[in-house]
């Protein structure tokens, strides 16, 4: 038996009792009981969450809406979906995934929820008084959230690591870099 949660992956232990997985921080635990793996489980996380020592924030053009994420991101990409075009008013967009365990949001938002060239639905949170992008909410990466990387105002971000929809990609682009996923 398995169970999955938004957070965790729950099973029975072929020794008696239960494990819990969290994919995000590759933590796993073991209880006699389900709560008891769950217990374990959030405590083991925590403590990870308390090691970290990097810290970014990103804030909008006006200030008043702002994410601290802690930690390095899990994910660095591009976009070049003609919906992220128009969404970002520029030639790609460009984000950072962070778990959601490791991302505080200050201020309010708006959101905006829309379809992208996937057809995966994602919910965009935007400052109401300047209406600057800061993070959105993507159905394939349900328990991560996305940060603008130009909202961190930092030249020193990593890099991407993945370039999609390059197949609309403007001709005069081009993502550079070891490693890089392109699609």
């Amino acid at each position: 038996m398995t169970e999955k949660s938004n957070r965790f992956v729950l099973t029975h232990a072929e020794e008696g009792g239960f494990v819990a997985f969290d994919p995000i921080t590759k933590s796993v635990t073991q209880g006699e009981t389900k709560d008891e793996a769950i217990s374990n489980l959030i405590e083991a996380v925590g403590l990870y969450l308390d090691e970290i020592t990097v810290t970014r924030t990103a804030t909008c053009r006006c200030g008043q809406l702002s994410v601290t994420c802690r930690g390095e991101p899990v994910r660095v990409s591009v976009c070049h979906c003609l919906k992220c075009q128009r969404r970002t008013g520029s030639s790609f967009s460009a984000q950072a995934r962070f778990p959601d365990a490791t991302v505080t949001v200050h201020g309010q938002s708006k959101a905006y929820e829309h379809a992208g060239d996937s057809g995966s639905v994602g919910v965009f949170h935007f400052c109401p008084n300047c209406g600057a992008t800061v993070f959105y909410k993507a159905g394939p990466f349900p328990d991560l959230t996305a940060v603008a990387i130009g909202a961190f105002a930092d030249p020193t971000f990593p890099a991407p690591s993945v370039s999609i929809f390059e197949n609309r990609k403007h001709g005069w682009i081009e993502i550079v870099g070891e490693g890089i996923e392109h699609d």
